[in-house]
Parts: structure tokens; C-alpha cells; sequence
């Protein structure tokens, strides 16, 4: 399912990595993270980080492929990852929309003494993806959206 997938590990650049593009798509996003999951412990890093990444990135991939992208026929994510350092980065690119007012929502801690009924439907998930990482970058250029996660061991 993830389609022209192309994955790459460098040496002697002080990032090994990968890469790979599939479809903007909720069935293509469970694909894409299990070959990232598999490729993080190719390169060595351990379960409590790399499920980190995964809930992490699991978001952010599913909000593309639900929002940005949904009725762009043809849309296609490409990620690409590695270690720089002692630091995990992944880049998310994508041909979708922008996010509202160009930049990152704030992801504040959602009330949880409130009644069940009375709690949001949505509204989690970028608190959960700012908890995670270490940093995020996000800017739109030549109309696609490229978000960089950062993830400190």
C-alpha cells in the first residue's frame, strides 16, 4: 500500500535515515508507521522512543490524511527521518491545506474533571504530539506542508 516507497540509510553524514512517499490515506498511514517503527529499530533506537514516535507521528499522519488532504484525489505524504546527533527528527510533508492562521495549533491540556458529557470530541491530539516531542517546526512552502518532529532520547 505505500506505493514508490523508497528508503535510504546514510553513513558518514551523521544522520542515518529513511524515506518513503505513500498515500495520503488512513490505510497507507497504519502501513507507514509500521515500516517507520521497523526502521527505528533498524537504526538502533529503543521501544519507549520509538513508541513515542509512534503515538506521536500516528497523530499527526492521521490529521493529514482526515484534514489537510481528505478529497485531494491522488494526495501522496512523504516522510523522511534520522538521527542527527543524539537526536531523532522526523519531516512530514504534505500537498494539503495549510493549518488555519499558518501555524501550529496551541494543543492546551483539555479539562478532564469535567463531565464525560461535557468533554471536547476532539482537542487531544496536539497536546498529546507537544508532550512527545522535543520540539516542532512547521512552515508551508511551494504549497506543501513540511512539519518537522524532534524527539530527544
Amino acid at each position: 500500500m505505500l506505493g514508490s516507497l523508497v528508503c535510504r540509510a546514510g553513513r558518514g553524514t551523521g544522520r542515518v535515515g529513511f524515506c518513503l512517499s505513500f498515500p495520503a490515506t488512513l490505510g497507507a498511514v497504519a502501513d507507514a508507521l509500521a515500516h517507520v517503527d521497523s526502521r527505528l529499530g533498524d537504526m538502533c533506537v529503543g521501544p519507549d522512543l520509538r513508541g513515542d514516535v509512534a503515538i506521536a507521528l500516528g497523530e499527526v499522519l492521521n490529521n493529514v490524511a482526515e484534514h489537510a488532504c481528505a478529497g485531494l484525489a491522488g494526495a501522496r505524504v512523504t516522510l523522511r527521518g534520522g538521527l542527527s546527533g543524539q537526536e531523532l527528527w522526523v519531516e512530514i510533508c504534505d500537498p494539503g491545506r495549510p493549518f488555519p492562521g499558518g501555524g501550529l495549533p496551541a494543543g492546551q491540556a483539555v479539562d478532564l474533571s469535567l463531565p464525560v458529557d461535557a468533554l471536547p470530541e476532539g482537542g487531544f491530539g496536539w497536546f498529546l504530539i507537544r508532550s512527545l516531542t522535543s520540539g516542532l517546526e512547521y512552515r508551508r512552502q511551494n504549497g506543501l506542508n513540511r512539519l518537522t518532529l524532534r524527539f530527544a532520547p
